[in-house]
């Protein structure tokens, strides 16, 4: 496994552990924590008592977004839009270029893990912490599994993927 992919998984794990990790938010699922963490930033989940939102900060830029790959791209119902010429512009390839990943990667990252998941980030009320973990684990092990078929189409097996959520994997309990 490549260094790029290791980082990618950490920054994962981190994610769950810290409760910023969520499903329908372009700051908080799988690709908007990558570019968080490549512009050197935060995601937090805001609970305002009637919802959920996420949001992003970075110490010395308040004008930083870590969503504006959304603008590129994006995956609802299944289905994944790409708008190519929206490549281009300055803050999409900002974003784009503060991962490890290529545009095409990243398009897929986000595929595998909106696709694998089911409960959506303004859905956690109605949720158990332990469901909503679970349910992210399960689309993390599909982009984890993307992701090792970027380096070799032979180590993306369903075996080497559950050992790294099983053995490898440093998840805090949940309380």
């Amino acid at each position: 496994m490549t260094q790029r992919i290791i980082k990618a998984i950490d920054i994962f794990l981190d994610a769950i552990n810290e409760g910023t990790l969520a499903k329908g938010n372009c700051s908080a699922c799988a690709v908007g924590n990558l570019v968080a963490h490549g512009l050197g930033g935060k995601v937090s989940i805001v609970n305002t008592g009637v919802g959920r939102y996420a949001k992003f900060s970075h110490p010395s830029d308040i004008c930083l977004d870590n969503s504006d790959w959304s603008t590129a791209f994006c995956t609802d119902g299944g289905y994944q839009v790409k708008l190519a010429h929206l490549f281009n512009e300055p803050l999409v390839r900002r974003n784009i270029e503060a991962t490890d990943f290529t545009l095409e990667e990243l398009m897929q990252i986000e595929f595998a893990f909106e696709t694998n998941t089911e409960i959506r980030l303004k859905e956690y009320f109605f949720h158990s912490l332990q469901d909503i973990r679970a349910d992210q684990i399960k689309g993390l092990e599909a982009v984890v599994k993307v992701m090792l078929s970027f380096e070799d189409k032979e180590l993306a097996t369903d075996v080497l993927v559950q050992e790294i959520f099983t053995n490898k994997a440093n998840l805090i309990p949940i309380v």
